[in-house]
């Protein structure tokens, strides 16, 4: 199954989350992918996001057809609390679920609010 899911985060002190991500516009399918999440940063911390994590939008922003720098950038400028919408396949996330794809490429639709 595929999962759709939003996740919040607020920087640290220095302004990071401890998120790094690859892809973008150029690689692969052009997703943004979690490649990895820094022990004890906000990324890691919170525990919502997982490695492979495919990273849809940022603020509302949607990441399609950016370049891993594009996408890099926008994250680095957004506010304080930076508000992620997920993708994972297989695993359930730990959060409420805005939607769940099944097989039967039917959506079954959870609202988070």
């Amino acid at each position: 199954m595929v999962y759709t899911f939003r996740v919040e985060l607020e920087k640290d002190e220095a302004g990071g989350l401890g998120l790094g991500i690859r892809g973008g516009r150029g690689e692969g399918d052009g997703s943004f992918v979690v490649s990895h999440l820094l022990a004890g940063k906000p990324a890691s911390a919170q525990g919502s996001l997982k490695l492979d994590d495919v990273i849809i939008s940022v603020n509302g922003f949607p990441l399609a057809g950016l370049t891993l720098e594009e996408g890099c950038a926008l994250i680095t400028a957004s506010p304080p609390v930076v508000r992620f919408e997920i993708q994972r396949n297989g695993d359930p996330p730990t959060i409420e679920l805005i939607k769940i794809r099944t097989s039967s490429s039917r959506d079954i639709v959870y609202t988070d609010q």
